[in-house]
């Protein structure tokens, strides 16, 4: 739908109505980020960063030091960088996704790449590259498995800077069933360290790498969520959607690997964070924001996978920690005030947590990044995504909060174009796609931000059946895509 918008607005020159005459530069706002995402490594030495081309998103990787460009690549048409982690210092793991057809978003392969901070370029670890088989002198070469799997998940073990588990898949559609593998990203070796106990699997590691939860569904798609101690044990059902009426997903162990954060859906309003003790059995809600389900979870800085916050995205972001006294909840709370116009996200940080690398964003500007320094709590400006966009030329996007005919509560955002006022403006109603499980939230918008500076007003409604705002809303919708869902928009 946004090419399709973007390319009529082109197309039309923005034909403006009476109350819509200002003329629009659609180059600054057309032009591509000059970046997208920046992690740094876990010795501090060096960024590496996602760069959006014409027809693809490369990856390079630059010197802390001089901002330096040490090596970069990108894949063919189509092939975009989606997700990156540093595995350790030197090595960094890149995951692939393509671009299909009409849709808006690229679809991830299964690929995993693998490439060092000095090297030239990556290898394939999985997917069907590394299938077909890698570069002559590739040091993957040697005892790498290369059946055809994809890697529909990947997490980062603590600690070990030699492996990672995966979750693999074969890709053919026959097939259903997946596995947990240790993945070694210096041989490309994988180990068999899980099997499913039902079809579908996602599996998770607690903060020794060990698979203690799968989760999947059969032919009924019920969503089941097994549990084992260690990895001898036995998994045990300790969730079934068809008689408990709700799904459980794990998202991360406490420190002491007894605790399991899972973010589990209620019966009415938004999902809620509970934390489940693996010895008793026993459920306790932490986190549940009146609106809106957890967007993403907030970990502890340095190399840990301990969940400690979440991040919401209902109006303008906002976060909530375990341990509102917590250290990462002080930093945040440091960082919204230094910023108090944006949304704050820490996105990466050094081994010993003392180097913090902060995205800031807003409705008028499309984000920036700062280096933070826990120890002496000072930021310094990094990069901005966007240096040419002058935020204070860009139209303010309000939350607002509107009522269906039949009473039902929809939230969403009203983009007003800048010194035109709140009344008597041309209103452009702009829906979402999907349209399930999607959602609109809060942030810099390229067609909102064209339309307003035309001179328009812009609408954007999470009508039922839209993701973020619960279960029982987003299930709402079904079978209502010409009644009430068209309803909620006109």
């Amino acid at each position: 739908m946004k090419h399709t918008l973007r390319a009529a607005l082109v197309a039309i020159g923005l034909a403006a109505s009476a109350h819509a005459q200002a003329q629009v530069d659609l180059e600054s706002f057309l032009r591509k980020n000059d970046f997208n995402d920046i992690k740094i490594s876990p010795d501090g030495q060096y960024f590496a960063t996602t760069v959006p081309m014409e027809d693809k998103t490369g990856l390079a990787i630059l010197r802390r030091s001089d901002a330096k460009v040490i090596t970069s690549f990108a894949l063919g048409k189509n092939n975009h960088i989606y997700d990156f982690h540093w595995a350790n210092k030197e090595r960094l793991l890149v995951r692939v996704a393509q671009k299909f057809g009409m849709l808006e978003e690229p679809q991830a392969t299964g690929e995993i790449l693998v490439m060092d901070a000095t090297d030239k370029g990556p290898q394939p670890l999985v997917g069907y590259r590394a299938a077909g088989g890698l570069k002559a002198g590739s040091r993957l070469g040697v005892g790498s498995s290369k059946s055809n799997v994809a890697a529909i998940d990947m997490e980062m073990i603590p600690g070990d800077e030699r492996n990672v588990i995966i979750t693999a898949a074969p890709y053919s559609e026959e097939e259903m069933w997946t596995r947990a593998e240790r993945l070694d990203i210096y041989t490309g070796k994988r180990t068999p360290v899980a099997r499913p106990p039902v079809r579908g699997s996602s599996f998770y590691i607690d903060n020794k790498g060990v698979v203690r939860f799968a989760r999947g569904a059969e032919f009924d798609n019920a969503s089941k969520l097994y549990y084992r101690e260690n990895d001898q044990a036995d998994w045990k059902l300790v969730n079934d959607e068809n008689s408990s009426g709700r799904v459980e997903s794990p998202v991360g162990f406490s420190a002491d690997n007894r605790i399991a954060y899972l973010q589990v859906d209620q019966e009415k309003g938004p999902d809620a964070i509970v934390a489940y003790d693996t010895g008793s059995g026993e459920r306790k809600e932490l986190l549940r924001d009146k609106f809106a389900d957890p967007a993403a979870i907030i970990f502890g800085f340095g190399a840990t996978n301990e969940p400690v916050g979440v991040e919401y995205l209902d109006g303008k972001p906002h976060t909530a920690f375990f341990d509102p006294k917590g250290k990462e909840a002080r930093l945040y709370a440091m960082l919204s005030a230094a910023f108090p116009d944006d949304s704050v996200r820490v996105t990466s940080t050094t081994a010993d947590g003392k180097i913090a690398l902060v995205s800031t964003y807003s409705d008028r500007d499309p984000g920036s990044f700062y280096l933070f320094d826990t120890q002496t709590n000072k930021a310094s400006f990094l990069l901005s995504r966007r240096s040419w966009i002058d935020p204070a030329k860009m139209a303010v996007v309000k939350p607002v909060e509107l009522k269906a005919r039949d009473g039902v509560v929809m939230r969403g955002y009203l983009t007003l174009p800048p010194g035109k006022g709140e009344r008597g403006l041309p209103l452009v109603v702009y829906p979402h796609g999907g349209p399930f499980g999607i959602y609109d939230t809060w942030g810099f918008d390229n067609e909102p931000q064209i339309l307003a500076a035309a001179g328009y007003a812009v609408l954007q409604l999470n009508y039922r059946g839209s993701g973020n705002y619960g279960r029982s809303f987003h299930q709402s919708g079904a079978q209502q895509w010409g009644l009430t869902m068209q309803d909620d928009l006109t």
